[in-house]
């Protein structure tokens, strides 16, 4: 009966784990999807020396501190993610070494084989000098026993993506570029309902009008080959407007789905795609009213997405719908600009022994809806003084509010549909000519507060 209680406690835990990450524990990446006890623990953005494993009440039961330097004479050392394959965990680490002036310019990316218990198997480790700039993005599980390291390498201003396969004993095997010209920013790769990987890579790319930056996905299979290539540029964009995925994830039928950061025209949004598993666009929305710097993580879970964002959850149906939200639909090209570059680095074992350390204990949040919560602060803001005159009116409202200072303003029709949008709005007045006879919402959103009105055109 223990035995069943303890599995029962860590599926609670892992359930409530998947609710929020904390902001000081990145949990390990798995096969399925789901957080698996492992992981890493940050004390800041940009430090991170310790790997953990959770018991079922979030207790860690082993701490292991990497802070000591694999390689001799680095300048920096920081653990960037891990891999839990379902028998073994696999840790990302990236030194870098002091040139004496400047940033460091030697990387020693490394990765950590270790058993459930927390002992060390192997480490493998390269050693790169790109005069440049160097950056390891995360580690993945392989459906064939291993991992997948996703970076970036920049010998010059030109970055090029990279994925790169290592096997259970640590031997590097498939190598793969990711680069569409100028930068390539790798993102993540998630495993498909048919045993097929895809990853996503965001591009700035070199050619003229195609936008100032994209994101592009890539489907290969358990050894590497690639099935199709696809990306997805704003209809009209120019080199100053474009599309930055944030986080990805998958449903139970292959689909692919995009929560993106998104700008054009000096308006900013969210926008959400959904991708075939064949690689067809089948959905691109947009809400402006939402902030690309909120969006946090997304999972798919009971025929549904859960988008969490800014300490609350979005939950949108299979097609990006949500009811309280208001859904634009982005126009997007579809294409393959790939251009193709990549390079290869040398891993071969060291050994490091890393130290006991101390106890955590992670705490799980429960995240309210983020409809509710738009609800709770709608009622509030009707408190507040909002006046539209005249109304109904012809040409022009005016408004007065008890904010001082600049915000967002919207205004919708019945359909739900945005008409004006104006950032920074500091005035009193709007122009109306550019509307029809009808009814028509208002929106001012400013700080963590806003207002809302009805109004009528006559």
């Amino acid at each position: 009966m223990k035995k069943y209680f303890f599995v029962l406690c860590l599926f609670v835990l892992l359930l409530q784990i998947e609710k929020v990450q904390s902001q000081s524990f990145k949990f390990a990446n798995t096969i399925d999807g789901k957080y698996a006890p492992y992981g890493i623990r940050r004390t800041s953005w940009q430090s991170a020396t310790t790997v953990f494993k959770l018991d079922s009440t979030g207790n860690t039961v082993w701490v292991r501190d990497f802070s000591g330097y694999i390689v001799p004479s680095t300048y920096s050392n920081q653990l960037i993610g891990s891999a839990f394959d379902g028998k073994y965990l696999y840790v990302l680490e990236i030194q870098g070494v002091d040139n004496g002036s400047g940033p460091p310019h030697t990387y020693n990316p490394a990765i950590i084989k270790l058993d459930t218990l927390g002992n060390v198997l192997f480490i493998v480790n390269a050693s790169v000098q790109p005069g440049g700039s160097y950056n390891v993005i995360d580690i993945f599980p392989s459906l064939t026993n291993g991992v997948w390291l996703l970076d970036d390498y920049a010998p010059g201003f030109t970055h090029y993506g990279n994925a790169l396969y290592f096997d259970s004993l640590g031997q590097a095997g498939v190598n793969l570029g990711f680069w569409y010209g100028s930068v390539a920013t790798m993102r993540e790769l998630k495993i498909l309902p048919d045993s097929n990987y895809i990853i996503c890579v965001n591009h700035r790319p070199s050619g003229a009008g195609m936008g100032d930056s994209y994101p592009a996905l890539t489907k290969i299979d358990v050894l590497g080959t690639i099935l199709w290539r696809r990306d997805f540029i704003i209809t009209g964009a120019t080199f100053t407007d474009g599309l930055r995925e944030l986080v990805m994830n998958t449903d139970s039928s292959g689909n692919i789905y995009l929560i993106c950061d998104y700008y054009q025209n000096g308006i900013s949004g969210v926008a959400g795609i959904k991708v075939s598993s064949s690689g067809n666009l089948l959905v691109s929305n947009l809400w402006t009213n939402l902030s690309g710097s909120n969006v946090n993580s997304l999972k798919f879970e009971n025929n549904e997405l859960v988008c969490s964002y800014n300490g609350t959850e979005i939950h949108f149906d299979t097609l990006l719908n949500n009811p309280c939200l208001n859904a634009q639909n982005l126009q997007l090209a579809q294409g393959n600009h790939f251009l193709g570059g990549s390079y290869t680095q040398q891993y071969s074992s060291t050994t490091f022994s890393p130290v006991n350390g101390a106890q955590l204990t992670y705490t799980p949040q429960i995240l309210t809806d983020y409809c509710n919560a738009a609800s709770s602060e709608e009622k509030e803001s009707r408190t507040s003084i909002l006046k539209i005159f005249p109304n109904p009116a012809e040409s022009e409202i005016n408004i007065t509010t008890n904010f001082i200072g600049t915000c967002l303003l919207t205004i919708t029709d019945l359909q739900g549909r945005i008409c004006i949008k104006k950032n920074n709005w500091p005035g009193t007045k709007i122009d109306l000519n550019s509307l029809k006879r009808g009814v028509y919402f208002i929106s001012l959103f400013y700080d963590d507060r806003s207002e809302y009105n009805k109004f009528v055109i006559r």
